[in-house]
């Protein structure tokens, strides 16, 4: 009777790899693994606004509605500003729209009276005001007094990006741009996009030019 197939063998009979040796090996072989999946919350805002946050200081951006939210948040570049005419030779990203641009971090949300309260003499005079102009608020308030100190060592010449009128103020720090911008259509108010890791490189000191 013929010997019946070792269909396990996995040794010739000098004891040298089969094919059956290399196909387990290449089994074994490290899988690259997907990129982490991430869900980032973004803010759309209209250029040249959103270039002047990474770039020309802004810290103060203008809202009619508060937000709870405090934490990292991403800058969504919507469209330009139809008020405004800025030259896109004079932006880094030459006015990129439609992409998502770099994160900031949301501290604090100010009414436009504490903010403007908090205003030292130096940018009262962007804002041709007087001193005794400022409105009465309630210096108790927490929120004030993390803004007072925040805010006590910032360039006057950056107040110029605060609306006095403005109903609200969400105060951004750590303000970073990405090595490469995402494009991304925006929503309205606060919104989830879903991402992944690899693409929220942020950039180097040494990159200053983000045109596409």
């Amino acid at each position: 009777m013929a010997e019946k197939r070792n269909s396990s063998k996995t040794k010739t009979d000098d004891g040298s790899p089969t094919l059956f040796d290399y196909f387990q090996l290449d089994s074994k072989a490290a899988v690259p693994e997907s990129p982490q999946a991430e869900t980032i919350k973004c803010l759309s805002v209209r250029q040249p606004y959103a270039d002047q946050i990474f770039f020309f200081g802004k810290w103060a951006e203008n809202r009619s509605w508060p937000t709870s939210y405090r934490g990292e948040i991403w800058i969504h570049a919507s469209s330009l500003e139809r008020s405004e005419k800025p030259d896109p030779a004079e932006s880094p990203t030459g006015l990129l729209t439609g992409h998502i641009l770099g994160r900031a971090d949301l501290v604090a949300v100010l009414t436009g009276d504490e903010l403007y309260s908090l205003m030292p003499d130096a940018a009262l005079k962007l804002h041709r005001r007087k001193a005794w102009q400022r409105p009465v608020i309630d210096e108790s308030n927490e929120n004030v007094q993390f803004c007072r100190e925040l805010l006590a060592d910032v360039d006057p010449e950056s107040w110029a990006h605060f609306v006095i009128e403005s109903p609200y103020v969400w105060i951004l720090a750590d303000q970073e741009m990405l090595h490469d911008p995402i494009p991304t259509g925006g929503k309205l108010r606060i919104w989830n996009f879903e991402t992944t890791e690899d693409r929220l490189e942020l950039a180097s000191e040494s990159k200053t030019d983000w045109r596409k």
